[in-house]
């Protein structure tokens, strides 16, 4: 395993980006989003935040590449 104990200093900014843009994504629901909270037994409501999750990661990417 390589687990660091070191904090990286890096990993602050970013992870308070995404938490906003997790934050955004849920009221504003991205096409699959929507769509997927009307999947029975609670699954709707896991696949929507797993959505909003990998919608983050990229626009959180394509951000990072771009604009920082």
């Amino acid at each position: 395993s390589t687990h660091s104990c070191v904090p990286d200093p890096f990993a602050g900014p970013a992870a308070w980006k995404a938490r906003i843009l997790v934050q955004a994504a849920g009221p504003v629901k991205p096409w699959p989003c929507r769509r997927a909270e009307s999947l029975p037994a609670g699954w709707g409501i896991v696949m929507d935040d797993v959505l909003a999750g990998i919608y983050t990661f990229v626009v959180l990417k394509l951000l990072m590449s771009f604009v920082f």
